[in-house]
């Protein structure tokens, strides 16, 4: 199976208006700018539809000269794809959504095929992840398919089997136990990533380079019920969307390849959870570069 790296411009305007068409941007909500994305793919391309993708940069501000505003810089989005870019452009005009074929710039957009991969090869990684696991019908806290941070499932596994094995003790000194006796968040994350790259390639050194809070859009996605409960209060809605509450997380580091067509197959696919919405794409560098 080919495979190419996409890069595609995408202006802002008319992606936040294609996003209005859909009901996914509102005055009074944030915008998941992944979902946006998401959406604007699916319509442009259809079945064809680029994935995984990573935003490169937030959204750009408007630039303002006098007596006139200038449109924003287009986001640059790169994706993996079975096909190239003239390819795709061609799928676009024969869908002929115009709206969503002026959102990308695809006189500069541009794509090239992926070079082969082989066993012992070392390459430099970052990838942008959402760590979440869906728990089993064991989990003592959470309902079966609940989505949940792999960090906190670990956290309340032990503290109810604390609890359960001393009755009546006090579940916040519980707590306090176990969180001192955990390892630290980003070692659980790096084991998280460590087993979804699985026997593709062997990970070498992993540094959480960035983790902040993610507010992320979905339409009715399993296991609301028990997240509704782990976070304590009902999540907002906007139409048929869900607010749900993330961790997300990048990572930079090395690894060495395994099996060249494991490693293949996980470039398609991409790394983790939510990877349709901008997750989980693996961007490559030779170690002896500095840029991805």
């Amino acid at each position: 199976m080919s495979l190419h790296m996409l890069h595609l411009p995408v202006r802002q305007r008319e992606l936040l208006a294609c996003g209005r068409e859909h009901r996914l941007v509102s005055d009074a909500n944030a915008v998941d700018l992944g979902y946006l994305v998401h959406a604007l793919l699916a319509r442009a391309l259809g079945e064809r539809a680029a994935k995984p993708f990573d935003v490169q940069a937030e959204r750009a501000a408007e630039t303002r000269v006098p007596g006139r505003l200038v449109a924003p810089r287009p986001l640059t989005v790169l994706a993996y794809a079975a096909d190239d870019i003239a390819t795709l452009h061609a799928h676009a005009k024969q869908i002929g959504d115009d709206l969503a074929l002026a959102a990308i710039a695809w006189e500069d957009a541009d794509s090239k095929p992926m070079p082969p991969f082989a066993a012992g090869q070392r390459l430099g990684f970052r990838v942008r992840v959402c760590p979440t696991l869906r728990v089993g019908k064991r989990h003592p806290c959470f309902e079966p398919g609940a989505e949940v941070d792999p960090y906190l499932a670990l956290i309340a596994r032990e503290v109810a089997e604390r609890a359960t094995a001393q009755p009546g003790a006090c579940e916040l000194t519980l707590r306090r136990e176990v969180v001192d006796a955990a390892p630290p968040r980003e070692i659980v994350y790096r084991d998280w990533l460590c087993d979804r790259i699985g026997v593709a390639a062997a990970v070498g050194d992993a540094r959480l380079a960035s983790l902040r809070d993610a507010r992320l859009w979905r339409r009715g996605e399993p296991g609301e019920s028990a997240a509704a409960k782990m976070h304590g209060r009902p999540r907002p809605r906007l139409g048929r969307r869900a607010a749900m509450g993330r961790r997300e997380a990048v990572f930079e580091g090395t690894l060495e390849v395994r099996d060249a067509g494991a490693f293949r197959d996980l470039l398609a696919r991409g790394v983790g959870r939510h990877r349709a919405f901008g997750f989980g794409m693996l961007l490559l560098r030779s170690v002896d570069s500095n840029r991805c």
